[in-house]
């Protein structure tokens, strides 16, 4: 996906988040005076005129298990019972409006809004809404958030637990989201700060390129005029009397729906909704509408902006939004058009990799925002090939359309998508609540019908039964040739969008050749040597093997040395994660070869196999649920992936294969060439890349977490990555761990027949000197350092660092961690809510159990350069207070309380098994210690165990302070001394 698709559906789906810019079916006493809340006296509940459901007028059926309601104000519920987790709740509060909805004075504004709904409600006093809730055990941002979009703004909540009172928590809380908020003057003046804070965060090159693509494809209407952050200057003088109009307005039964799921029951929920909800008052505007605006047949523009780090152009074909209601019919066709774009894809990956211009080639449909329907052929590269990639996309897509694909790309695209509908069936019994909310959420005020899993696997089938060659190319000719034609550029250099146009109407009248071949017809990587013998079953020290029986693990070790670690679950019916980890990996990086990481780590999954290219993997594996990512650890090398029960076999011989023999193939290192230039490029105009860049490297102070120059990584050769992975993927220490739905026994096989055949393996890993050398930079301690990066005038960080030890200790690393969420929880009050200095400031604690001295705390806190220094210094002082003080019972309760309620639930994930507790279990047996004791030790856990770790860490002497700011940001000049005159 390339940049702009990935920004463009964000904004689409309404990622505008309280806690960050985070298509197709896809009781407190109040601290001032009391004051009324904004809510109009509620009205005779009338029933209300709204669409109606999607499936009302539509021959599909939604998922039985679903139940649709309406109170007699107009507002709706969807509940969906469903215990995974076991005990757990998840509430939306989804209001249709949005941007779209704002006056020009009040541009931001329901943006803001839903900040303001964070700062006092009729049963939440200002600053104590977050506190509260995280006292009953719910964390800000993961289980409280909301988001706002141009037509919808969504409040969410996860309920730690099922009770009554727990419930009545929750609905009490979106109650007073819905209609019950304060608004205060004080609070909004408070919270403006945030809000601009946030904005400043937001205006990088990439966000205003969108902006200017959004004006492009929609003109003059609420998509290009009234995007949810607003504008600075109205947001500056948002007051109270318009926050009371625009919820008067629009904040209404009638545009309101309740989504819960979770461990309910749905007539109970439905009484408690009725209850909280049905004196709501009805609708007395209408929203905007979006209606399609027809322009030229043919148009052309562009965007350029030297601070954008690569160019994108975009080959458009609009057509009037499609209201039709949802139907098989459609569905069927929806399944078809996925289906061929993703073939398209296929090619276009291909065609990139080959191509020595190209970074990136995408083709997409989807549907925006209800005003059209949008088919985009997008290409990313450098802005002196502006008409080659044009050229390339042109080509591509009338290849397609004038020959389609060969049967064996049909057959593998259409077992691809149905492999994948057949896991989700699979996976519906264990199908988790929260993310079934989200979708839930996400649907509201769409056409689509909320159908179930094997409903949409029995369509998919329908729709490939009879689905050719001819047919594909219908559909895309369909696409991508009926509607209004649109050329955008996005470029960081001066470019003639007309004369792009012509060369482009020039050359779409020249022929072009079948580019249709046959693959290969089988993979290449299926035996690997004589079957591996198990010749231990479990570990030999008794205290080991004991408490991996205890957490249901199996250890063996095959003769030739490899580990193997399995830990079968039923958290995900059907999924199965593999972990395959080998040699020292950072460790053994060559100090005369800076770059060489991240020249590996770009070039040996695309680089495919010796004997296969990576496209052909996929085409040769189409239909089998497996999946091989290589990464580089601090002290290992990583083959990750998932797979099905069925599947355990290929996904071995996969890994295996990838271990053994990667290709390295000449289209990553031309990938790996394009790409370089761009994300330097872009590095260099992000304060976030400073810090990775320049700051970081200084903290770290060892060459293997120096940030390589440009020259450095394209100087990089395969040779050097093929010799320093060489001992590591021959001899070197390798264990691999199972965990998911899987029988042992299958496990045991399919790595017998692939790792276990390999030759020796080192029985053990040597520790590396560096291990104990390496330590955070001492010399940094009270000093101040200022970096510049090539950006924008406004947006800034300032940063706080303290040396942080013990990265071998699990205890101590956990009461890191407690006292870091505390920090945090101060910070954000601090320098968020009372002073409104920063968007999203936050504290996070760093250790490493290879490097136990290099480790630290750190606050990270986008801010304005006028304000980096002042924003830095007060965190020092706070660590300071935290260090002097200690911390307070309330805040201890407020950061144990989430922690404790988020471990019953990420236990009960393959994630946690397989990230934390199975990996290099066999040589550091502390990691299943650790699982065993983790919710005794924290709810054994006193904030006394905290003060050391503050009294050590946290002194303003061991604090290094930094700010990186903009290359042309000059600090305001400082008053002239006045000169008086000595006394006579």
């Amino acid at each position: 996906m390339t940049h702009r698709t990935r920004i463009a559906l964000s904004l689409l789906l309404g990622l505008f988040c309280f806690t960050g810019l985070g298509c197709e079916k896809p009781a407190i006493q109040t601290a001032q005076p009391a004051t009324a809340s904004i809510a109009t006296v509620p009205v005779k509940p009338v029933k209300a005129l709204r669409k109606p459901w999607a499936h009302a007028n539509s021959d599909l059926t939604p998922d039985p298990r679903i139940t649709f309601g309406e109170l007699d104000n107009g507002l709706r519920y969807i509940l969906h019972p469903n215990p995974k987790p076991a005990d757990r709740v998840y509430i939306r509060l989804v209001v249709e409006t949005g941007s779209m909805n704002e006056s020009d004075d009040q541009q931001g504004l329901a943006h803001f809004l839903e900040h303001m709904a964070f700062n006092g409600s009729k049963n939440f006093a200002p600053s104590e809404m977050v506190s509260h809730f995280q006292r009953l055990g719910m964390a800000f941002g993961r289980d409280i958030n909301a988001y706002t979009s141009f037509d919808v703004t969504a409040y969410n909540i996860d309920l730690p637990n099922s009770t009554p009172k727990m419930l009545n928590e929750g609905m009490t809380l979106m109650r007073d989201y819905a209609g019950d908020l304060l608004v205060l003057q004080t609070e909004i003046d408070r919270e403006r700060g945030v809000i601009l804070s946030e904005m400043r965060d937001a205006m990088t090159p990439e966000y205003l390129d969108s902006k200017a693509i959004f004006n492009f494809v929609a003109p003059n209407t609420p998509l290009s005029t009234r995007w949810p952050l607003g504008k600075s200057e109205t947001v500056s003088k948002m007051n109270r009397p318009l926050f009371k109009k625009y919820i008067n307005d629009f904040y209404t039964a009638d545009r309101m729906t309740l989504v819960v799921t979770g461990d309910i029951e749905p007539k109970a929920i439905a009484a408690e909704i009725d209850k909280h909800f049905g004196d709501l008052k009805n609708n007395t505007v209408p929203n905007a509408e979006l209606t399609y605006r027809p322009g030229p047949a043919v148009k052309a523009a562009a965007n350029v902006d030297a601070k954008l780090s690569m160019t994108e152009v975009s080959l458009m074909c609009l057509k009037p939004f499609d209201k039709t209601p949802d139907s098989v019919a459609a569905q069927i066709e929806g399944f078809r058009r996925r289906c061929a774009l993703a073939m398209v894809n296929q090619r276009l990956s291909q065609t990139a990799l080959d191509d020595k211009k190209i970074l990136d080639l995408e083709a997409s449909w989807y549907p925006f925002i209800g005003y059209c329907d949008l088919a985009d052929l997008t290409a990313e590269g450098k802005a002196e090939d502006i008409d080659h990639l044009v050229k390339t996309l042109d080509t591509s897509i009338r290849q397609a359309i004038t020959y389609g694909f060969t049967d064996q790309d049909i057959t593998a695209a259409k077992a691809r998508m149905l492999q994948n509908l057949e896991k989700l069936v699979e996976a519906d019994p264990t199908r988790k609540s929260g993310p079934m909310a989200d979708q839930y959420t996400k649907s509201v005020g769409e056409k689509y019908v909320l159908t179930s899993a094997a409903t949409d696997l029995a369509m998919a089938r329908t729709a490939f039964a009879k689905f050719n060659n001819d047919d594909v190319k219908a559909l895309l000719n369909k696409l991508f040739t009926t509607g209004e034609f649109r050329l955008f550029i996005s470029t960081n250099k001066p470019v003639n969008a007309a004369n792009v146009l012509k060369q482009y109407q020039a050359g779409t009248k020249v022929a072009v050749k079948d580019p249709r071949k046959k693959g290969a017809k089988s993979f290449a990587y299926t035996k690997f040597g004589k079957r591996g013998k198990v010749v231990a079953t479990a570990p030999a020290d008794k205290t080991v093997a004991k408490n991996a029986k205890a957490l249901g693990i199996s250890m063996l070790r095959f003769k030739n040395n490899t580990r193997l670690n399995i830990k079968p679950t039923d958290f995900e019916k059907g999924r199965v994660g593999v972990v395959v980890r080998f040699g020292n990996g950072l460790l053994s990086l060559p100090k005369n070869k800076p770059g060489l990481t991240l020249f590996t780590a770009m070039t040996y999954d695309t680089g495919g196999l010796a004997k296969h290219k990576v496209m052909d993997i996929q085409q040769l594996l189409a239909g089998k649920s497996v999946s091989s990512n290589f990464s580089i650890d601090e002290d290992s090398f990583v083959l990750s992936g998932s797979t099905d029960a069925k599947n355990i076999l290929t996904q071995m011989q996969l890994m295996c294969a990838y271990l053994t023999d990667p290709g390295f193939h000449d289209e990553a290192l031309r990938q790996m060439q394009i790409a370089v230039p761009m994300q330097f490029a872009q590095l260099k105009t992000d304060p976030e890349g400073t810090l990775q860049t320049q700051v970081m490297p200084l903290i770290h102070n060892d060459y293997r977490f120096a940030f390589p120059t440009q020259k450095q990584v394209l100087s990089r050769t395969v040779a050097e990555s093929r010799a320093w992975l060489a001992k590591a993927q021959k001899r070197g220490y390798l264990e691999i761990s199972v965990v998911g739905d899987v029988q042992p026994q299958a496990v045991i096989d399919a790595v017998a027949k692939t790792f276990g055949a390999l030759g020796k393996r080192a029985a053990t890993k040597t520790p590396h000197p560096a291990q104990s050398t390496i330590q955070t930079n001492s010399t940094l301690a009270g000093k101040m350092r200022s970096f510049r990066y090539q950006g924008t005038k406004s947006k800034s960080f300032a940063l706080v660092t303290w040396p942080l030890a013990e990265g071998d200790d699990y205890k101590q690393t956990r009461c890191q961690s407690i006292l870091s969420r505390i920090f945090s929880d101060r910070v954000m009050k601090k320098i968020r809510e009372e002073l409104g200095l920063a968007y999203s400031p936050y504290i996070m604690a760093r250790s490493s159990s290879v490097f136990p001295k290099n480790g630290y705390y750190m606050g990270v806190l986008g801010t304005s350069p006028e304000t980096a220094k002042q924003v830095a210094d007060i965190v020092r002082t706070m660590g300071q207070d935290l260090a002097d003080k200690g911390v307070t019972d309330d805040e201890f309760k407020q950061a144990i309380k989430p922690t404790l309620e988020s471990i019953k639930t990420y236990r009960k994930t393959n994630a946690y098994w397989l990230q934390s507790v199975l990996p290099d279990s066999s040589l550091q047996p502390w990691r299943l210690d650790a699982s065993l004791d983790m919710t005794k030790f924290y709810q054994s856990m006193t904030k006394e165990m905290l003060v050391p770790v503050a009294k050590t860490y946290l002194q303003s002497s061991k604090a290094f302070r930094c700010m990186v700011l903009p290359s042309n940001y000059k600090p305001a000049a400082k008053p002239a001394a006045t000169k008086t005159k000595k006394a006579a």
